[in-house]
């Protein structure tokens, strides 16, 4: 960080200080904070939509695959041995 925009940043904060006192740096400090916090809230709620969209997707994977080892097991045998089995 430059020096010169440290000590602005610094003559800034001290400013407040002055015009708002230690409650206002307080506030701040929690506003900047709670901003941060409802960051992490949106991530998680989209991080839980997509968690929910990937889980979608391996069910209807894994149904298509039951179904189509079932098809496999159904047509285990070519048609002239499906006759004479059956009859």
């Amino acid at each position: 960080m430059d020096p010169i925009q440290t000590v602005s940043a610094f003559d800034m904060a001290l400013q407040v200080l002055k015009a708002f006192g230690l409650p206002g740096i307080i506030l701040i400090i929690w506003y900047f904070d709670h901003r941060k916090i409802d960051a992490y809230r949106q991530m998680v709620k989209q991080d839980g939509q997509l968690l929910v969209e990937i889980r979608d997707a391996l069910l209807m994977f894994t149904r298509e695959t039951t179904r189509l080892q079932q098809m496999i097991h159904d047509n285990q045998f070519c048609p002239m041995v499906k006759r004479e089995t059956r009859g």
